[in-house]
């Protein structure tokens, strides 16, 4: 058994994947990020509400926090980090026509799948890919005070017209495992 295998091992023991909800074996996965991106079996994630366009859904496995304004989610920070919807947008996103606007934060884990879907239905108006690095967000990056991942690693922000909800913005995050 190789390490990624050991790796995968410990994971699932730790963090209790529900194995049975994975299309492909174990033994499938050669890496370590191969497993995290795992695709789901058929209806192992049904979509709640699937026919009605005015109700939004999680778009991943994950913990999640919902703000009734931008303005109150500036006082948490993400993983120890204070952040800005400009700094996490970028320029380019016309960060402006989401000040006012609810806020919810997605924050997945080991064990959760780590593919992402979007909350709405709707028209993709435009992604915007923000450049950067691709640093870990282990504790000891994240409480770097030399840098501040979720600003410096690279992102992409999709802006979606919905008939329901107006604008979304959608932000991925994308980092190492």
């Amino acid at each position: 058994m190789d390490l990624s295998h050991v790796m995968y091992l410990l994971l699932l023991s730790v963090d209790q994947i529900k194995m049975a909800e994975v299309k492909y074996p174990l033994e499938h996965f050669k890496t370590f990020n191969e497993f995290f991106i795992r695709e789901l079996k058929p209806g192992a994630r049904p979509i709640a509400c699937m026919e009605r366009d005015d109700v939004a859904v999680c778009g991943a496995d994950s913990r999640l926090m919902a703000f009734q304004n931008v303005e109150d989610s500036l006082r948490f920070w993400i993983k120890g980090q204070k952040f800005s919807v400009q700094g996490l947008l970028g320029k380019e996103s016309s960060f402006n026509a989401f000040t006012n606007g609810s806020l919810v934060i997605f924050r997945l884990a080991p064990q959760d799948y780590h593919r992402f879907h979007f909350p709405v239905s709707g028209t993709i108006e435009k992604f915007v890919d923000i450049p950067g690095c691709l640093f870990t967000v282990n504790p000891i990056a994240v409480n770097s005070k030399y840098c501040n991942v979720f600003t410096e690693n690279k992102r992409v922000v999709s802006i979606i017209s919905t008939r329901d909800f107006g604008k979304v913005c959608d932000f991925r995050h994308l980092t190492t495992s």
